[in-house]
């Protein structure tokens, strides 16, 4: 009942993203969020949260740690009361910090904030119980909240990453947001950095390197660090939903940012399950590798289909199993498609 829906859901080797919205309050006008992921082999990964919210009288972006074993750079970590473990306590932050979790003798946990000027991060202690069986009863964890007000589209970046000790991947985050519907994140680590562009359709610049895009999402991962030579190493990259990504060693186009159209048939039958899709231009089977389908109904929620196989009929549409041989997902009743386009290298 809170409207839930994808948006997209793209895959490269190395490269992974996913976008999700839903109704969740009435007082929110945006409320979605954006999860990417990068894979630098042997250095580790991370995952790159955006969360965009607008609306009511403030905006929190929340998320507790794994333990109370951790520690809190770039900011103050007030001592809770003891009398009201879940008081929250002003940090004082005001610019970049990051909680690193002690996991075990050799691994470490961080959460990566990149700062921002309007932003309050408050701490608390709060629920933690994580026996079914309720033996440990009124255990705590704490409780990050990134707080904003104002009437604007709020973008909260968070990153997170594990890694064993001595060998902490991630360096630094730092976003600016050249409109309210574009972000650009940059992120340096051990083996130099990476660029996501989070855009609305426009040209979308980044000044200290020359990346350039009008996707949807773009993503350029091992570009030299600033003020570093150039490396051997190849740039990996991906382009959603948009003709142009240009970076040093990449140069990725679509022929079109999107495809949509009509549900004409959906069945099921004896195992399998499908989507048969019409429009004035259809993708090639191609276009489908790494992607899911987003089809909407009458409900107006957007699901996302992992597409199992592509087939072209005689009838001018191309058949999306969703299903086969009991594998997959069954095909709900849907009225549109729409399918991003997606590049990678």
């Amino acid at each position: 009942g809170r409207g839930g829906s994808f948006a997209f859901f793209a895959l490269s080797p190395r490269l992974k993203a996913m976008r999700a919205s839903s109704t969740a309050y009435d007082a929110a006008t945006v409320y979605e969020r954006t999860v990417v992921q990068v894979d630098h082999g042997d250095l580790g990964a991370y995952w790159l949260d955006l969360f965009r919210a607008q609306g009511g009288e403030r905006r929190d972006y929340l998320f507790h740690g794994p333990s109370h074993n951790y520690v809190l750079e770039g900011a103050a970590c007030p001592p809770p009361d003891k009398d009201n473990l879940a008081a929250l306590r002003d940090t004082g932050a005001n610019g970049p910090w990051k909680a690193v979790w002690k996991i075990s003798d050799t691994y470490r946990f961080a959460a990566y904030s990149p700062g921002h000027p309007g932003e309050t991060l408050l701490i608390a202690d709060e629920w933690g119980q994580r026996d079914s069986r309720n033996a440990d009863r009124g255990a705590t964890l704490p409780y990050f909240f990134r707080r904003r007000t104002g009437a604007q589209v709020d973008a909260f970046v968070q990153v997170f990453a594990g890694f064993e000790e001595g060998r902490e991947l991630v360096q630094s985050v730092t976003v600016t947001t050249p409109r309210d519907h574009a972000v650009i994140v940059e992120i340096t680590h051990a083996g130099g950095r990476d660029i996501v562009l989070f855009g609305d359709g426009d040209r979308l610049e980044l000044t200290s390197a020359p990346v350039v895009s009008d996707g949807v999402l773009a993503v350029v991962a091992d570009l030299p660090a600033q003020g570093q030579p150039s490396v051997a190493t190849q740039p990996a990259a991906l382009l959603l939903g948009g003709a142009e990504l240009q970076a040093p060693g990449v140069a990725l186009n679509n022929s079109r940012a999107e495809w949509s159209g009509t549900i004409a048939a959906q069945a099921s039958r004896d195992g399998d399950s499908w989507f048969e899709l019409a429009g004035a231009a259809l993708p090639t089977p191609e276009q489908f590798r790494g992607q899911a389908l987003i089809v909407t109904g009458d409900d107006a929620i957007s699901r996302a289909y992992p597409v199992i196989r592509v087939e072209s009929t005689d009838r001018g549409t191309l058949k999306i199993y969703t299903r086969a041989s009991y594998q997959g997902f069954q095909a709900r009743p849907a009225t549109t498609w729409r399918l991003y386009a997606l590049a990678v290298k």
